[in-house]
């Protein structure tokens, strides 16, 4: 199987940035821009996410790989607008996805393998 990693590497201008999915990266995402994750996803799925959305979507996967450069949102959100929405948004869009992509290694139905506990004991 192959190696499932939430990493993309993106250029904005001549300046380039590793992103990483994590749980720090969805986070951040939700915080900056105010939305919930099942807010973005309708956002972007009706291509209607304003601009804040694609800018935290960019900041928080810097921030799951670790944010070296030590960037600030204000900074991304600078890049982004001079690097341009139209050329920002699809990066930002398959990075998302690939944040809240299901893991192949995780094979069914969440729902078949799922084993509810029994009350009065303890959840395993």
């Amino acid at each position: 199987m192959v190696d499932f990693k939430r990493e993309m590497e993106i250029n904005l201008g001549e300046r380039s940035f590793k992103l990483k999915g994590t749980f720090d990266a969805l986070s951040t995402m939700q915080s900056e821009c105010g939305f919930s994750m099942a807010e973005i996803t309708q956002m972007l799925a009706d291509k209607k996410a304003p601009l804040q959305v694609y800018s935290a979507i960019i900041f928080g996967g810097i921030v799951g790989a670790g944010n070296p450069e030590k960037i600030t949102h204000k900074e991304v959100q600078e890049l982004v607008f001079e690097f341009g929405i139209l050329g920002v948004a699809p990066m930002a869009v398959n990075f998302f996805l690939l944040c809240i992509k299901k893991n192949p290694k995780f094979e069914g139905d969440p729902e078949k393998n799922a084993v509810p506990a029994q009350a009065g004991q303890p959840m395993t």
